[in-house]
């Protein structure tokens, strides 16, 4: 009898030994699914992640493409002046002859009547309104065979039109026609030497031709209201 309770009482104490190391060895496995927060390792990113602990990305789902393509911009360069190409004043209009003339030729050119009865003087003015007295001394001797003439020549206008017509207005339809504009498209301008003498230029120029005839031509520009403005011009003495 006291050998069987004595069996009894030592299977109790390996039974307690081994449960007391296999509860041990629960609570040590760091995997198990009942491990404290505190104890489980830290993951780089898992669904609990807020937007702040995320590492950046360079383009996610909220980026627009518009954003992605967006360019750097160096905030601390000078942004670039869209007239910064104006500075220099001598290349200016009127502070230039040379730019005076050259932007005058290229209005011909291309008709622009308006650039042209803006570059020319009141003494190339007076010299057109002679011209337009005679065109309408013209039109009161022999009005059809004149209006046949203008007609011919690229005129809209009507005789009544003409009548009332000022140099500046006879100017600007004049430079506009067809005729006009091919007379001058032919010709490249060459600008010779000159020194500036007051208020008042005469400077060489040469006409070259697409066949290579040169036509040379002595232009005079005066100053006005300080500004550089055409006196007189290859072909403005013999409009159409």
């Amino acid at each position: 009898m006291r050998y069987s309770v004595l069996i009894l009482l030592m299977s109790a104490l390996v039974f307690s030994v081994t449960f007391a190391q296999t509860e041990e060895e629960i609570s040590s496995d760091p995997v198990d699914g009942f491990m404290p927060e505190e104890e489980a390792p830290p993951d780089t990113l898992d669904a609990f992640t807020t937007e702040e602990e995320a590492p950046p990305d360079t383009l996610d789902a909220f980026t627009t493409e518009e954003e992605a393509l967006q360019p750097d911009v160096d905030e601390s360069s000078e942004s670039v002046n869209e007239y910064s190409y104006y500075e220099d004043t001598s290349d200016l209009i009127p502070d230039n002859p040379t730019v005076v003339l050259e932007a005058f030729f290229e209005a011909l050119q291309s008709g622009d009547s308006e650039s042209v009865a803006y570059l020319v003087s009141s003494e190339a003015l007076d010299n057109i309104d002679v011209m337009l007295d005679v065109l309408k001394e013209s039109l009161d001797r022999d009005e059809e065979l004149t209006m046949n003439r203008l007609v011919a020549a690229g005129y809209t206008a009507t005789a009544s039109e003409i009548e009332d017509w000022s140099a500046l207005e006879y100017l600007e339809f004049t430079i506009s026609l067809p005729i006009m504009i091919a007379r001058y498209s032919m010709y490249e301008m060459q600008i010779g030497e000159y020194a500036l003498n007051g208020n008042n230029l005469d400077i060489p120029l040469m006409f070259i031709s697409s066949a290579g005839l040169e036509l040379p031509f002595e232009v005079k520009l005066v100053r006005e209201n300080d500004t550089w403005k055409v006196s007189n011009f290859m072909g403005f003495n013999s409009f159409p």
